[in-house]
């Protein structure tokens, strides 16, 4: 509440989330697979192939395959990914993300974030809101139950774009989030902040919905702090005819 009064959001680390493998060293990883090491192999070695083919008089197929196994076994592992795995350590614990959702009608949202029912949702405009904060990068998330390939990751340009990649990435499990993440430039530097509060322009606010058990007095109470601010107050209210959410048709008032 004190967050909306005041045009602020928060951001938090990955080791806060509810989901365990989200945006922490849990998140399930292999080194390659078949396809990766092989365009690894192609785009750093064919020139030793070569050369090592005519110097030997062997064939190119048998020095890549030599090649292969020993760089998929623990020390050649170790050999390529020595140099990134700190930072790509230090970007997966220490980055500040904000999750807001695509949907305000799901009920195990509301269940889950929103106080059972008896909290509120805030609807931005979008430009608005991103253009205000100091991001380095934002995107809806894409749920999938691939683990994370660090030979792909190390030999894709940019580090940091790609663990970007990944901290918008979640399990299929949690589809029904219609999760959408902003992440913010800076990361954190002491271990003991773990959260991260900005403000953003006041415009970037569009909409306040109440939720379905939401009281009375928190509802005047609320509406009595911004009431003025050019935000449109609505309630949710039950569909009779089935198990979905709606917002009014019309604007909330406090009687």
């Amino acid at each position: 509440m004190n967050n909306l009064i005041n045009n602020q959001l928060s951001f938090s680390i990955g080791q806060t989330f509810n989901d365990p493998f989200d945006a922490t060293l849990l998140f399930p990883s292999i080194f390659a697979t078949h396809i990766t090491l092989e365009q690894y192999i192609d785009k750093h070695f064919s020139d030793t192939i070569n050369f090592r083919s005519q110097t030997e008089n062997r064939h190119p197929e048998q020095i890549k395959h030599e090649l292969k196994q020993q760089l998929s076994s623990p020390k050649g592992q170790n050999i390529i990914l020595d140099k990134y795995r700190q930072p790509i350590q230090e970007l997966m614990c220490n980055s500040y993300i904000s999750c807001l959702s695509t949907s305000s009608r799901n009920p195990l949202l509301w269940a889950h974030y929103g106080d059972n029912h008896r909290g509120f949702c805030i609807r931005y405009r979008f430009d608005k809101l991103v253009d205000s904060l100091p991001l380095r990068f934002y995107g809806e998330v894409s749920y999938t139950d691939t683990p994370m390939n660090l030979l792909d990751i190390v030999s894709r340009p940019g580090i940091k774009e790609q663990v970007d990649r990944l901290l918008v990435q979640k399990s299929s499990y949690w589809e029904y989030e219609k999760e959408y993440r902003l992440i913010l430039k800076k990361c954190r530097t002491q271990i003991q902040d773990k959260h991260s509060t900005q403000s953003f322009n006041p415009e970037a606010i569009d909409m306040v919905l109440f939720g379905l058990k939401a009281s009375s007095e928190n509802k005047r109470n609320l509406f009595s702090k911004l009431e003025g601010n050019s935000i449109l107050f609505k309630e949710m209210f039950a569909d009779r005819m089935g198990f979905d959410l709606f917002p009014d048709t019309g604007r909330y008032s406090p009687s």
